[in-house]
């Protein structure tokens, strides 16, 4: 009986998922990402070891498979025929390979899986393609243009990449880029152990300088002759050497040279070490750059130059000195050293990193699994007889690229819209607007500073429809963003929020479609993601966040709209939220409903804006005793542009280039986050008192900022009175 899934039933059909058992990193992976995924999400893990994994949730099994590499003495071997291009290990008379492809095509008919994944395979990503089943490859470093890499990338619904976009290839192609995830830590457990409890723990002076030597799990090691090279040519550190070391008999080993092996405790080893030489594998990689140490990278052999093409690109970004092999002389041992101390960014490898990795992953894996479900025949959610009349509300100054793409996006919306509304704030009205099968009305609102509570309201007063919804004009509306609002919007339902995804540069150029988005959108990672079910309660006015939501009008009139004495950019959006919580006018996450927002260069924290900003904060304080925006003005203050006085909130400087060069949003960047500004500042002063790198948890770092924030809440004129 072969047991079938409802293509139309939200995460229950199955995933495969094949795992190369040589080395550490694939089984780590596998195991963060089915960690990450729904519980209701049965995954089925191909791998010829089940030792190897850490634990796994419990809708998560293994089934253990021969080796598609390793013989057994069974093979009757025709190596007389060649192997054709397309393929890699593709022996023939290997009973071991014909029961492994075997069970995994026999699973795909019996199930009928929603998605495989491969990691790595590029037979098994064919065969799954061949079995009409859609697949994601895992994609490493290396020389991978042959026609077998192709094939599994080519015919690929995704590619999901474990390291930061920052580290890719430069000969990776964007159509690879377009359906790529990049998910840099991914498996890896990246906290760090103190230092002074890990040098005791492994017998090493607190005082003493470090060099720790890393190999990886998946090949042979290092020679141990150059290394003893190196610890000769540096009698005062402390050489110890982690993982395989293939020994050389003329080597002269020093005193201060130490062979630990294949240890559990890595983590200890780098967190007392001052410097690393290591490999390139996934997992070493990501723990380096998690310890924040300077880095000699030194390739292992791997099959296609994966370590070696790893090696390049770490060197490219920044984060890791490459060198070839390993140094050969005393000499060469140290300029190698010498240029990777130099050359050495602490703050940069931290931010290579996603703290929450598995989750983007597993979102991205299930947002996969509903697009190739959309594809099967569905009901339609919104009859024709729900849909009440909605307007469409935008604000507008320059951007006129983005404007025509968010009305390209109302065109193809499957619930027109009754209209678009925009309030055009600066001098001229736009033109050249695409056509549209519904009416647009530009409403010139004139000022200085961004009028923004006074656009809304504006808009919202001049709109036709029954349903209210506000899109900020740098976001351009999946489909069906119109049908889940009006779904959402009765009257006295509230206001509903919904998802938000960013695009990185160049996304929405000329020839978009939303289908190319769903692979290469971001989510916020200050931001909430979508609910589980079709909507959840917002209990925090904060999170309000007027990028895009809709009201009923009836709401919407309740409300009495935006505080229009809250002029220029900041704080009118909190304001609002407040004033909805004061009303009991419930704030909802809903899902669905999604936007994707269009690529600027943004600075954030906004120091573009600090006058304004400033006045917000203190104006809000007068309204409800307490100030806002505490995140920016916290920043502000880090960097010496305010302070914090009796008599207010003062501007100290006006920000300066260096300023603007840490502030500013760059072009790898989809959207800019404050706390990443202020993490850069704490390290930069840990390191100016002559402080090691800042290694907590981000969780505890996030604590911390928090606290540090609330004592701007409060005016101190106000703690004086009371």
């Amino acid at each position: 009986m072969t047991a079938r899934f409802d293509l139309r039933s939200d995460r229950s059909a199955p995933i495969g998922y094949f795992v190369h058992h040589q080395g550490r990193g694939h089984a780590e992976r596998c195991a963060a990402l089915v960690g990450a995924l729904p519980p209701t999400r049965p995954v089925t893990i191909f791998c010829a070891r089940d030792d190897i994994f850490p634990p796994l949730p419990p809708n998560t099994r293994i089934e253990r498979i021969p080796s598609l590499f390793e013989p057994t003495g069974e093979e009757r071997h025709a190596d007389w025929i060649a192997t054709p291009e397309t393929l890699h290990c593709a022996p023939i008379g290997w009973p071991g390979i014909r029961n492994a492809m075997g069970r995994i095509a026999g699973w795909f008919a019996e199930t009928d899986p929603a998605l495989m994944i491969c990691d790595v395979s590029a037979e098994v990503a064919q065969l799954a393609r061949i079995c009409s089943v859609p697949h994601v490859k895992i994609v490493q470093h290396g020389l991978r243009d042959d026609p077998g890499h192709r094939a599994a990338y080519d015919g690929a619904a995704g590619l999901l990449v474990p390291c930061d976009e920052r580290l890719a290839q430069a000969d990776w192609t964007p159509a690879m880029h377009a359906k790529a995830c990049f998910a840099g830590g991914l498996g890896v457990a990246t906290s760090r152990p103190d230092r002074e409890a890990a040098r005791a723990r492994l017998g090493v002076l607190r005082t003493a300088r470090v060099i720790v030597v890393l190999s990886g799990g998946g090949g042979s090691g290092f020679a141990s002759a150059p290394i003893a090279v190196g610890a000769r040519a540096m009698p005062d550190a402390q050489w110890i050497t982690v993982g395989t070391v293939a020994r050389d008999w003329h080597a002269t080993e020093p005193a201060n040279l130490r062979h630990d092996g294949w240890v559990e405790n890595v983590p200890d080893y780098l967190a007392a070490a001052d410097l690393v030489v290591a490999s390139t594998g996934n997992t070493t990689c990501h723990r380096i750059l998690a310890a924040g140490l300077p880095w000699l990278a030194v390739p292992e052999w791997r099959y296609f130059d994966e370590q070696v093409e790893k090696a390049r690109a770490l060197d490219a970004a920044g984060v890791a000195t490459w060198a070839p092999h390993m140094p050969s002389s005393a000499q060469a041992w140290r300029r190698a050293l010498a240029r990777t101390a130099a050359g050495h960014d602490p703050a940069l490898q931290a931010s290579m990193l996603r703290p929450d990795a598995a989750r983007h992953a597993a979102n991205w894996i299930e947002g996969l699994c509903a697009r190739l479900r959309a594809s099967a025949p569905e009901p339609s959610r919104y009859p024709e007889t729900e849909m009440t009349d909605l307007s469409v509300l935008t604000l507008a100054r320059g951007r006129a690229d983005h404007l025509r793409n968010m009305i390209l996006g109302l065109t193809r919306q499957t619930v027109a819209p009754l209209e678009l509304v925009i309030a055009v704030m600066q001098d001229d009205l736009y033109d050249d607007l695409p056509e549209t099968p519904f009416p647009i009305r530009q409403i010139r609102i004139t000022g200085d500073e961004l009028p923004l509570a006074r656009a809304r309201n504006a808009v919202a007063a001049a709109a036709s429809g029954e349903v209210l919804v506000f899109l900020d004009v740098d976001c351009i509306p999946a489909p069906t963003l119109l049908a889940d609002y009006a779904a959402q919007t009765r009257s006295g339902d509230g206001l509903a929020m919904g998802e938000v995804l960013y695009l990185p540069a160049g996304a929405a150029a000329p020839g978009w479609t939303t289908d190319t988005f769903e692979a290469i959108a971001v989510r916020h990672c200050d931001r909430q993601g979508p609910p589980a079910d079709a909507r959840k309660r917002c209990d925090d006015y904060r999170c309000f966040w007027s990028l895009t939501f809709a009201m009923h009008r009836d709401d919407w009139a309740r409300s009495g709209g935006f505080d229009e004495r809250f002029s220029g950019y900041g704080g009118e959006d909190t304001d609002f939220g407040r004033t909805l919580a004061e009303k009991d006018i419930p704030i909802w996450w809903i899902r669905g409903a999604r936007a994707y927002h269009q690529y600027h260069p943004h600075c954030m924290p906004p120091i573009h804006h600090i006058p304004s900003i400033l006045r917000n904060a203190e104006l809000f304080a007068e309204k409800w005793g307490h100030r806002t925006m505490e995140h920016w003005l916290h920043a502000f203050r880090m960097l010496g542009l305010i302070a914090d006085t009796p008599e207010g909130l003062r501007v100290l400087r006006e920000p300066s280039e260096a300023d603007f060069e840490l502030c500013q949003q760059t072009a790898d960047m989809p959207y800019a986050a404050t706390g990443r500004v202020v993490r850069l500042l704490e390290d930069r002063a840990r390191l100016a008192a002559g402080l090691p790198p800042e290694h907590a948890p981000m969780q505890e770092r996030h604590a911390r900022m928090t606290r540090d924030q609330e004592g701007l809440l409060t005016p101190p004129s106000r703690v004086a009175a009371e």
